[in-house]
């Protein structure tokens, strides 16, 4: 299938067209992964500016970050009968479009328009998260390695950009946070562009791929319309949605609060957002090399047994140790990135066809994602009854410790 995707056209030069070829697609791929994060993610370096202007409390505050996921209970299960009725390409161009408005009404004067752009934001990044997995499956292979990681590389790429130019940005923009946070409306735009270019051979590759489909399967569309309640009946496809909801939970509560923790801990804004940065700028090699590890390290329960240990690690170190967070973030961020590595790679493993991964996207996402709101809302509260972090950090330590049990399960799956 990548083959053909790539093939270049009579009389081209081969390898000049392949390297072109893969260049923006392994781009858009990339801007499109940004955007169901990056965006999300830029509010939490910045949450202390917009408390000053606003005078929200901590738990209303956390909304910002939770109602986006919130907002996939409603648009990841529609998601898949969206992508039978419009095609996947429509679909996706008008929810990256949506993105970006999202992200510019969120940064508009007033509170209503904060709002109303975090719902927007939410419902589109909530359909662009489901559909990705389909397109890597669809287009370019779910067993080709280097898309995958790619993909995983870059749901860590997104924060790690977010929250380390969040606050310079802002500075940069005159102390505004509103200004830097809507200028991330661009990543989206740029995702959009780079699909309409990749859109003509990617409908080619589509519809060699369904024709070779239909000559193995004549029930093809009614298992496309089947696709959701298929997986449902999964046990399966439960345990990949269980070990997605940890992580989300955990990646969710970290992205909502450390920066916040790192402050009332003695740092400085400016280097609290770095260090948030560097949790996710360590999330991101991880992250690549996970799927690949998913499939070589046997016996194969290893890998998602061993992918939050660091993190719990890293949560205990910095509730002991708050003023040295260096080597606390450093683990948080191998942990990150290797359970977002080994999550989506579990998801992309199972995948039979590019509907089946949808539907199965859908419903992990639906379930886990969705389910993960409650982390930074549980944070905040706890906090708040707490009066401090350090049962927030040891209670994230627990949640990774039981996701590594959960990942024993994850053997049950389909390669």
């Amino acid at each position: 299938m990548v083959i053909r995707l790539f093939r270049p056209e009579k009389g081209a030069d081969r390898s000049g067209r392949y390297a072109h070829s893969a260049a923006i697609i392994t781009l858009t791929l990339a801007l499109i992964t940004l955007t169901t994060r990056a965006p999300t993610a830029s509010i939490a370096p910045v949450i202390n500016q917009i408390s000053s202007e606003t005078s929200l409390t901590p738990t209303i505050l956390s909304l910002l970050t939770s109602v986006p996921l919130a907002c996939f209970l409603i648009a990841a299960p529609i998601a898949p009968w969206l992508q039978a009725r419009f095609g996947l390409s429509v679909v996706l161009m008008v929810s990256l479009a949506g993105a970006s408005a999202g992200t510019v009404i969120r940064s508009l004067p007033g509170t209503w328009s904060l709002g109303l752009g975090t719902l927007l934001l939410g419902f589109a990044v909530a359909v662009v998260s489901v559909l990705t997995p389909s397109l890597i499956t669809g287009f370019v292979g779910r067993h080709n390695r280097w898309y995958t990681s790619v993909y995983t590389a870059s749901l860590s790429l997104g924060p790690a950009l977010a929250t380390g130019l969040a606050v310079p940005l802002a500075n940069a923009f005159g102390d505004s946070w509103r200004l830097a946070c809507g200028s991330l409306a661009v990543l989206p735009l740029l995702g959009l562009s780079g699909w309409i270019l990749v859109h003509p051979e990617e409908s080619g590759a589509r519809r060699s791929h369904k024709m070779r489909t239909s000559r193995d399967d004549a029930l093809t569309s009614q298992r496309r319309r089947e696709g959701l309640s298929e997986v449902l009946l999964d046990p399966s496809a439960w345990i990949v949605t269980g070990y997605l909801a940890f992580t989300s939970m955990l990646f969710y509560a970290m992205l909502a609060w450390l920066p916040t923790i790192l402050i009332d801990s003695g740092e400085p804004p400016a280097t609290a957002g770095a260090y948030a940065s560097l949790v996710n700028l360590t999330a991101i090699p991880a992250a690549f090399a996970a799927p690949g590890l998913l499939r070589k390290v046997s016996p194969r329960w290893l890998a998602p047994l061993s992918a939050p240990l660091p993190f719990a690690l890293g949560a205990a170190v910095l509730a002991s140790v708050p003023s040295q967070p260096i080597p606390a973030l450093l683990l948080l961020g191998l942990g990150q990135g290797a359970s977002v590595g080994i999550s989506y790679g579990l998801v992309l493993a199972m995948s039979r066809s590019p509907q089946h991964s949808t539907s199965l996207s859908s419903m992990s996402q639906t379930f886990g994602v969705a389910l993960a709101a409650v982390g930074p809302l549980a944070a905040a509260s706890i906090h708040e009854a707490s009066g401090g972090w350090s049962l927030v950090l040891w209670s994230l330590c627990a949640v990774a410790v039981l996701q590594s049990v959960v990942g024993v399960c994850s053997t049950s799956t389909k390669s």
